[in-house]
C-alpha cells in the first residue's frame, strides 16, 4: 500500500508535518514540487474538480443528506 506523507526539504534532510512510525529499512518513494509551479497545479486541479462536484445534477444529494 502506498501513502502519502505532506513533508519540506530543508537543510537536506526531509522534515514531515506530523510524527509517523516507519519501520526500519521500508522502502519510500520521494516526490517533489518544483518551487513555484504548486499554484499551477492547484488551480488546474480545482477546474476540473468543479466541473465534477459543483454541478446541479448532485444538488439531489445535498438534500437527502440534510434528511
Amino acid at each position: 500500500m502506498i501513502n502519502t506523507i505532506n513533508a519540506i526539504y530543508k537543510n537536506g534532510r526531509i522534515i514531515f508535518d506530523s510524527d509517523i512510525a516507519i519501520p526500519d529499512e521500508t522502502k519510500v518513494f520521494v516526490s517533489y514540487l518544483e518551487n513555484g509551479n504548486d499554484d499551477f497545479y492547484l488551480n488546474s486541479s480545482e477546474y476540473s474538480l468543479d466541473k465534477i462536484w459543483a454541478n446541479e445534477e448532485d444538488d439531489i444529494y445535498e438534500e437527502l443528506l440534510k434528511k
